[in-house]
């Protein structure tokens, strides 16, 4: 069995989905940093997205060090997360480790940094992803919190395992955008940032991202109930 640690050192480009940890770790973050409410699952799912496939070569306990830099100011960046932890502000922090993480390593001139890599959607990454939310499913009869949802989505829908006509895409479409539209007021009510939903909705990522997410939750729900 694989434990905490061993989780923490895995870099997140070579494991789908860290979910528990993984929310666990970024809501720890948040609040060493002067952010102290809990961000939501659906933020934790477009956060996750974002540093897999731009920071995919760090660990989970590299991105916990590179924000305990940035609080203690020894990253180039040094800017205030404004109360927003979103992508961009992410990116910086995480652009600004990689940075110091050259020039630190380079001293000894043993360390060549690695590259950036954007991780692609191939028909390997869709299995992993599908088995995945499978295993999940058959274990715990519920979804994962965090996973690689399009990368599933794609791979079932090449394998016609999801099937749907333009009818019933744009009901999903509507149904998905309706409920961001009820999160976001209702983060309002509770005096809480919307701007990563809004930015994420006006893209039309969030939603096609929700999209992906429910019809493959739709499709194992409905498999474990037969």
């Amino acid at each position: 069995m694989t434990n905490s640690s061993q989780i923490h050192a895995v870099k997140i480009r070579e494991q789908s989905c860290l979910f528990d940890e993984f929310e666990t770790t970024i809501n720890g973050v948040c609040f060493s940093i002067g952010i102290p409410e809990a961000i939501s699952r659906f933020e934790q799912g477009i956060v996750f997205n974002f540093i897999h496939g731009q920071f995919g070569i760090l660990t989970l306990e590299e991105i916990v060090n590179a924000f305990t830099l940035y609080s203690a100011n020894k990253l180039k960046f040094k800017d205030s997360h404004f109360g927003k932890f979103d992508n961009k502000f992410i990116g910086n922090v995480l652009s600004s480790y990689l940075e110091h993480l050259a020039n630190e390593r380079s001293k000894n001139q043993i360390y060549e940094p690695e590259p950036m890599v954007r991780v692609k959607y191939t028909p390997e990454e869709g299995l992993k992803s599908y088995e995945f939310i499978k295993g999940v499913f058959e274990k715990d009869k519920r979804p994962p919190f965090i996973a690689s949802w399009t990368f599933a989505f794609n791979w079932m829908w090449k394998e016609k395992m999801i099937v749907l006509e333009d009818f019933e895409i744009e009901a999903i479409r509507n149904v998905v955008h309706n409920e961001m539209m009820e999160e976001v007021k209702e983060r309002r009510r509770n005096r809480k940032d919307v701007s990563n939903l809004l930015q994420s909705m006006e893209t039309g990522r969030g939603v096609k991202y929700e999209c992906h997410k429910k019809c493959v939750i739709e499709y194992f729900t409905n498999l474990i109930s037969k």
